[in-house]
């Protein structure tokens, strides 16, 4: 037990020398976008499953219904967590379809 704690930490330090590290000093996150976005249609191409939370925010932004389109258009598994209740457009209802709901209500 001890080893896997060790091999955690090791890792965690690894990581954050190599976020300080930056191949790309001085850019901003909105510079950054497009390596994200493609870092995330990567990420959405090797999932088996796409867990996305519905909030207010959410289901407005492009990014996620892209990603959305994205998972679907690809077979994916989609898991809607739903924390916030609110109506979907056609484009989103069209992508979930097939799933089945998870509510979380406060």
């Amino acid at each position: 037990m001890v080893k896997l704690v060790c091999a955690i930490d090791e890792d965690t330090e690894e990581e954050e020398v190599n976020r300080s590290k930056s191949s790309r000093p001085g850019l901003s996150r909105n510079d950054d976008m497009p390596v994200r976005i493609h870092e995330a249609k990567k990420g959405v191409l090797k999932c088996s499953a796409f867990v996305l939370l519905i909030s207010e925010k959410t289901l407005v932004i492009d990014l996620v219904k892209d990603q959305l389109a994205l998972a679907d258009d690809n077979g994916k598994k989609i898991l809607p967590v739903v924390v916030y209740r609110r109506d979907f457009g056609l484009d989103i209802k069209y992508s979930l379809a097939r799933s089945e709901f998870f509510h979380f209500f406060t």
